[in-house]
């Protein structure tokens, strides 16, 4: 086993093998370290005895899982949900799912891709917009005899997420507000605000 520096904090990791041969692992920031929006990459050309960190671009994906992958080309690809494009547009949760190409030298990334944007599906329940996240793609010979690039995803109402934490925690939530309604001040503040 040959951990990799400088990925501490870090989960959800994906490895693809690179057109040169070398490993490039990929993993999901933290915020006790500071890089949950983070694009991460190592790079080990000894089959993972020793890595090196091939890029760190922080700000371009929301908290939420990203994945390295290669395409069908070669091509090694981040599939995330973007935290903002140059355009402007700025993305609060999981309704826009990208990719970024790496840059021939592997330490950077070329301009995000847009692959899917809930939008397409519509609005989704309760007014609340789909999730598109978890990208995990894979290259496969299909029986045309010719390599096809797969990226698989999950689309989920994000108030399913929400309420089923909720639900499976409705106990503990339940505890924590009524322990925090037994302190005296809060009752003044909500006496403040309900008057």
């Amino acid at each position: 086993y040959h951990p990799v520096p400088g990925s501490e904090g870090t989960c959800e990791p994906s490895l693809v093998r690179d057109v040169d041969g070398r490993l490039l692992f990929a993993a999901r920031g933290s915020y006790t370290t500071g890089n949950n929006q983070a694009l991460m990459v190592w790079g080990s050309t000894d089959d993972g005895v020793t890595w090196e960190k091939l890029l760190h671009e922080k700000g371009l994906r929301n908290s939420a899982p990203v994945s390295i992958n290669r395409a069908a080309d070669g091509t090694p690809y981040l599939a995330a949900n973007p935290h903002f494009f140059p355009s402007g547009r700025v993305f609060q949760h999981r309704e826009v799912l990208a990719l970024w190409p790496l840059t021939p030298d592997r330490r950077s990334v070329m301009s995000p891709i847009i692959i899917r944007d809930s939008a397409d599906f519509g609005p989704g329940p309760y007014s609340h917009p789909w999730w598109v996240d978890h990208p995990i793609g894979y290259t496969v010979r299909l029986a045309d005899g010719k390599l096809h690039h797969v990226l698989a995803y999950r689309v989920l109402g994000n108030h399913e997420a929400i309420y089923a934490y909720v639900d499976a925690h409705f106990d503990e939530h339940l505890a924590n507000l009524q322990r925090w309604l037994r302190q005296p001040q809060r009752h003044r503040c909500l006496a403040h605000v309900a008057g």
